[in-house]
């Protein structure tokens, strides 16, 4: 999970951005507060509890019934979600979440839902383009399988477009 990007600094970072948006030089405070915090605590670089994980955050969520496009698991999935991400934000000390918590919580929530969405086409692309089995894969010769594989997943849009640049790793450029 954490090779894909879905770690709970990420998911912060694109519900800030989301919500700050970037200024003239093109910087977003509120982004760059979770950004400078992460090497600090470790707890941010946690992944997200998905899966048979998300009775973690939300012990209501049965494993059997994970699979299922029920919107009331997503809701209990991200108010656990947000309770976890609360929790971070007091331990880590971070004053500009705390300052604007429920305009930028309610950005938190379309990032979390909009990720939990995403997961079902996230194994329909893993198994079309990671497994020699997928439809991709099986009209690909064992040489040329590995570049397909190796960027399937790492290039799924997990993000909501209007924040994935938040999510992504920083660059100088």
């Amino acid at each position: 999970l954490e090779s894909v990007g879905l770690t709970m600094d990420k998911v912060m970072r694109c519900a800030a951005g989301i919500h700050e948006g970037r200024n003239q030089l093109g910087q977003c405070f509120g982004a760059e507060e979770v950004l400078k915090s992460t090497p600090q605590h470790e707890s941010m670089r946690a992944t997200l509890p998905i899966g048979f994980l998300a009775r973690r955050v939300a012990p209501e969520l049965q494993l059997a019934r994970l699979s299922e496009g029920d919107e009331k698991l997503e809701e209990l999935w991200v108010e656990g979600m947000v309770k976890e991400v609360q929790s971070l934000v007091k331990t880590c000390g971070l004053a500009r979440w705390k300052s604007q918590a429920a305009e930028v919580e309610e950005s938190l929530r379309r990032v979390l839902s909009y990720i939990w969405r995403a997961l079902p086409r996230a194994r329909q692309c893993c198994q079309e383009r990671v497994y020699s089995t997928g439809k991709v894969l099986k009209e690909i010769g064992p040489d040329q399988r590995h570049e397909v594989e190796e960027k399937a997943l790492v290039q799924f849009p997990f993000y909501p477009e209007e924040g994935i640049i938040y999510a992504r790793s920083p660059s100088i450029n």
